[in-house]
């Protein structure tokens, strides 16, 4: 006994014990429809820095995500209470230049009272079964507990940021022709950006094939709550040239997608004498530098931007990489990857497949979707 109180005090092991057996008196299941309260006053426990709820957060993603379903939540149950959850976000990912059903997992949440039992093990083990059963080849999530999820099957596959920001001396950029920037209006600009975005999100494999609804949706989630679209083109022109998403998190703004409409060159290409980039990267550099200054801001946060042409524009008109701490003490979120159907993917794409290899996923997934070509937008994100 403890004498500070007239609780039993177990030991690791009985606790341990209690702890596993806690876990598994809780029901997995999936979330019926009509259910969806209880599991957003589950999720209103999240705690959010800026004092948010948690619930107006999460249903966002319940009213706004045309491929919302109750049971792509997936919940532990104990009693009458949900204690733990995860959604499925059903998406297709671009893969070797074909959709592949993907499984995006997010919304993993555990009531602290309940923690340490294994119950979002459980959860997503679950999760992992009703991603199956539905056909989904891969899943993809967005976690900086990257140990965690890695014992329970994902790998590390992309991610990072690069920090960029104009010098102060940088001279402003000549120009053929002045440009019009102006903010997104989906009225006007809808259709050209959904081509614009396709065509380049063609070309990076792992972004997600959007349709209108998919578009409309990613124009209510995409922001943290509120989100930046800019638009560019030539001056007198109908034509966007380009567009550049982002949105604040914390006290940094951090690009969550854009597009250009210029060619697409390795750098070796674009070295070449001949080579003519186009007007599409140079208006999107200068899409960025004018936002860093509007916005007074010493760099904006990008995913890694894997695109020779418009790297170059950036430093043709002095925006480079800049160094400042991260400060805010916690670890960088990463894309992490895993393989639900190996065979089905050899099959649809005649790779080879060696079962019962401990490291053969993992190889394999690198031969489908190399981590040093990987891309998955940030406005995506679930």
């Amino acid at each position: 006994m403890d004498r500070r109180s007239s609780t039993p005090r177990l030991d690791a092991g009985a606790a341990d014990s209690a702890a596993t057996s806690a876990a598994f008196e809780a029901r997995i299941r999936t979330l019926q429809p009509g259910e969806e309260s209880r599991v957003l006053a589950l999720l209103d426990g999240w705690p959010f820095p800026d004092g948010r709820s948690g619930a107006d957060f999460f249903r966002r993603a319940i009213e706004h995500d045309p491929r919302y379903e109750a049971r792509n939540f997936v919940v532990a149950e104990i009693g009458h209470e949900l204690v733990s959850c995860a959604q499925i976000f059903p998406r297709w990912l671009r893969v070797r230049g074909q959709p592949v059903p993907t499984g995006g997992i997010g919304s993993v949440f555990t009531a602290p009272t309940h923690r340490r039992r294994g119950l979002a093990s459980r959860v997503l083990e679950e999760a992992v079964e009703e991603m199956r059963r539905r056909g989904h080849e891969l899943s993809l999530l967005w976690a900086s507990r990257t140990a965690w999820y890695g014992e329970l099957g994902w790998s590390i596959w992309g991610g990072g940021s690069v920090r960029l920001g104009l010098r102060q001396d940088a001279p402003a950029a000549p120009r053929s022709a002045p440009i019009e920037i102006e903010r997104f209006d989906a009225e006007r600009h809808l259709e050209a950006v959904m081509e614009l975005a396709d065509l380049y999100s063609s070309r990076r494999p792992g972004t997600v094939l959007r349709n209108r609804g998919d578009w409309l949706a990613s124009l209510e989630l995409a922001g943290d709550p509120h989100e930046e679209f800019l638009v560019v083109r030539e001056e007198g022109s109908v034509q966007i040239d380009a567009f550049l998403r982002g949105t604040m998190l914390g006290d940094l703004w951090c690009a969550t997608e854009w597009a250009h409409d210029g060619s697409d060159p390795s750098w070796d290409e674009l070295s070449a004498p001949e080579h003519d980039p186009g007007r599409g990267a140079a208006d999107l550099a200068l899409l960025i530098a004018t936002t860093q200054r509007a916005l007074g801001l010493p760099a904006l946060r990008f995913p890694p931007l894997r695109d020779p042409a418009l790297e170059a524009e950036l430093l043709r008109i002095g925006v480079g990489r800049v160094d400042e701490p991260d400060d805010r003490g916690r670890p960088e979120a990463v894309w992490m990857l895993r393989c639900l159907a190996p065979e089905a993917l050899a099959a649809r794409f005649e790779l080879p497949w060696r079962p019962g290899d401990e490291r053969a996923e993992e190889e394999f997934l690198e031969l489908l979707l190399p981590r040093s070509s990987f891309h998955f937008w940030p406005a995506d994100r679930f």
